[in-house]
């Protein structure tokens, strides 16, 4: 497992910045290993940005080189406890943020918020059916079809 293999460091360029996650994923799709320029045009980002960010992942060993992009490793997990894992959740905190300031909601979007007061026992009780919703969620997607119509999605879940 290539995760077991990257040094700590790489993980840390790996999680400073969500792009290079996001480019990843894209990555993952024959589409845009193929050409991926069409990155940049699905992103609305300059195609340097990509270029670099694609550097960056054949650096770290995830993405290699050849008769085009070939992904190595899908994602690079990292637990709670994690020097990185405060950091990864306000990136992608941010980028929920940037993306409900832009305003290109889809109609298959959902976003959600809402206050409440209950002890810590219930505030559990709730934690809980979420975490699990996210295992099962995470067994639901992966590989694909490659003539199959694929899009990357983002998902928060914050309770505190």
């Amino acid at each position: 497992d290539l995760d077991l293999t990257m040094s700590e460091q790489e993980k840390e360029e790996y999680y400073q910045n969500p792009l290079t996650a996001l480019i990843l994923m894209y990555l993952t799709f024959q589409k845009y290993r193929k050409k991926p320029k069409l990155i940049a045009k699905a992103l609305h980002l300059d195609s340097t940005v990509i270029d670099q960010e694609i550097r960056t992942l054949i650096k770290l060993n995830l993405v290699k080189e050849g008769d085009g992009l070939e992904v190595i490793k899908r994602s690079i997990h990292i637990d709670e406890s994690h020097k990185m894992h405060g950091r990864n959740l306000v990136n992608w905190r941010l980028e929920s943020i940037n993306y409900l300031q832009k305003g290109h909601k889809k109609e298959a979007d959902w976003q959600f918020s809402t206050l409440f007061s209950t002890t810590e026992e219930k505030k559990r009780k709730i934690r809980d059916p979420f975490k699990n919703f996210v295992v099962e969620a995470q067994k639901m997607v992966g590989p694909e079809a490659p003539d199959t119509e694929v899009e990357v999605y983002h998902m928060n879940f914050d309770l505190y």
